[in-house]
């Protein structure tokens, strides 16, 4: 049994990062506004995305209970005071988790109070009382699979003075993590964000822009594609953050841009552009401010434990069928391997590669591997022949072991 500390008891400096379950920050669970607790009944995310080189059709439903209402904004608040908490425990986490309602009015900063206590009773309650549906949608780490489920995120929680199930009168509070989602904190299925930074947007747009692109963003930057940013289809982006999609674009920017100015005024984003597309849809661009890049630098530093965070098989680095590669993105790729390999009569084939890496996280990590091992090797001065034929042997070698077929021209002039 492990117990939830307030900081402030012990004086204790507050970290400036928290662990965030990637699930969670991918998909959507809470509601964005008050009105919808009472108003939405569910919450449905469905797309068609590529694994392996298929097409597969995922889902997640996230459904209320009709006595208890959708958890909103104020949920979500008390859900990232926990995950803070949680943080500061040392794996394994197990169940029960023990807390203080007093602290956690505390954490998510609400004076304390009759009406704060029965606030956050309402809010737990609220939270294991929905219902979670994953087809193919959630990713377990440590089984290295996606999951087919109905599931709560919280399994239980019982109040000082209620009864366990067996008779047992309850001597403080207790919060039982559902099995899922405790196996991804212990799996370390995590991804840091900045605490204090997520809680001086003002938009809840904003906030949910911020946990969805800075997942992303990291195999992104990693990759050395900064420069191409993140595009997304405005459809798929309604159903992630939830909100309702509009028909005319000037509405469509009404919603969003207030919260894009926000991220870009804080320096997370540096750009956003909107492209048309087809059927009234419109692509949205997203390149990585400052901030991104420093966050990425800073937890490296402070958690090289969960870097890389986000392996190539996971929900986080899905590809979703209906979009080309972004040409940007491509090319820096392709830069990045060339100036590695320093290969430039072969760039016809790694601009293929590239094109298919971008569609196929899982290539793409693959890629990142070969190049990695090739700078090593050469500075260790092992190479005796050419690195861009090194790295071509690397990655057909991995691909084979993996039962990935290239199915490229893949002949190096090296």
């Amino acid at each position: 049994m492990q117990t939830l500390r307030g900081f402030e008891e012990k004086d204790e400096p507050v970290p400036s990062f928290i662990r965030a379950e990637v699930n969670l920050l991918v998909f959507p669970f809470f509601a964005l506004n008050n009105r919808e607790v009472t108003e939405r009944k569910e919450t449905v995310f469905q797309t068609v995305v590529l694994r392996d080189g298929r097409e597969v059709e995922i889902s997640w439903i996230v459904s209320a209970n009709s006595r208890y209402g959708y958890p909103g904004p104020f949920d979500k608040k008390l859900f990232r005071a926990i995950e803070h908490v949680l943080t500061q425990m040392k794996p394994p986490i197990e169940n029960p988790i023990t807390f203080s309602t007093y602290e956690l009015c505390r954490l998510v900063g609400k004076g304390i109070g009759g009406r704060q206590y029965q606030g956050v009773k309402e809010i737990l309650r609220r939270i294991v009382a929905t219902t979670i549906r994953s087809q193919g949608a959630y990713f377990h780490k440590g089984r290295r699979r996606w999951i087919d489920d109905t599931f709560h995120l919280y399994e239980r929680v019982i109040f000082k003075g209620e009864e366990f199930p067996d008779g047992r009168v309850a001597e403080t509070n207790y919060l039982f993590l559902s099995e899922w989602y405790l196996e991804s904190l212990n799996n370390r299925y995590v991804k840091p964000i900045d605490y204090e930074y997520y809680n001086s947007l003002k938009s809840t747009i904003a906030q949910r822009l911020y946990e969805i692109l800075g997942v992303k963003f990291y195999p992104v930057i990693r990759s050395g594609a900064e420069a191409g940013g993140l595009r997304y289809r405005y459809s798929t982006l309604c159903q992630l953050l939830p909100i309702a999609r509009q028909r005319y674009r000037s509405k469509a920017r009404e919603k969003l841009d207030p919260a894009h100015d926000e991220l870009i005024e804080t320096g997370f984003l540096a750009d956003v552009r909107w492209e048309e597309s087809e059927e009234r849809d419109w692509l949205l661009h997203y390149s990585p401010g400052p901030r991104v890049r420093e966050e990425v630098r800073r937890f490296q530093l402070q958690a090289p434990e969960e870097i890389p965070l986000l392996e190539a098989d996971s929900a986080a680095s899905d590809s979703v069928v209906g979009a080309d590669p972004d040409p940007y993105a491509q090319e820096g790729l392709v830069r990045r391997i060339l100036e590695v390999t320093g290969d430039e009569h072969s760039r016809a084939f790694y601009t293929q590669l590239a094109r298919r890496a971008l569609r196929e996280p899982k290539l793409q990590d693959l890629i990142e591997r070969c190049l990695s091992e090739v700078k090593y090797e050469a500075h260790r001065g092992r190479i005796r022949t050419s690195k861009g034929a090194v790295f071509v042997d690397k990655l057909k070698r991995y691909c084979k072991e993996r039962g990935i077929e290239l199915g490229l021209n893949s002949s190096s002039g090296s």
